[in-house]
């Protein structure tokens, strides 16, 4: 078995910072505008389905699990925006 050994830095190497590389999906920002508008896609929803059930249009499990859906999207939405700025704070701290 042939061991080789461990060489450091300072033989002469040099290392490059590669470019991140383009990996053809979306940014943060165009991320982020996408579940805004998904929220708020399921508050009108839950809005509608509101209206329906008063209406009598839609029963009260469908109308409850409509509202419960909305209201959970935007409890993450407010935690995504919490831990946001709190990496904010942590990088203005620097």
């Amino acid at each position: 078995m042939n061991i080789l050994p461990i060489e450091g830095i300072g033989n002469g190497q040099s290392f490059t910072i590669e470019k991140p590389r383009e990996t053809g999906g979306t940014g943060f920002g165009v991320r982020l505008k996408q579940a805004l508008s998904e929220v708020n896609e399921l508050q009108q929803d839950a809005d509608k389905a509101m209206a329906d059930v008063t209406m009598g249009k839609l029963g009260i499990h469908e109308g409850m699990l409509a509202i419960t859906e909305a209201d959970m999207s935007l409890r993450l939405l407010v935690q995504v925006r919490n831990k946001i700025m709190d990496a904010y704070k942590e990088i203005s701290r620097m």
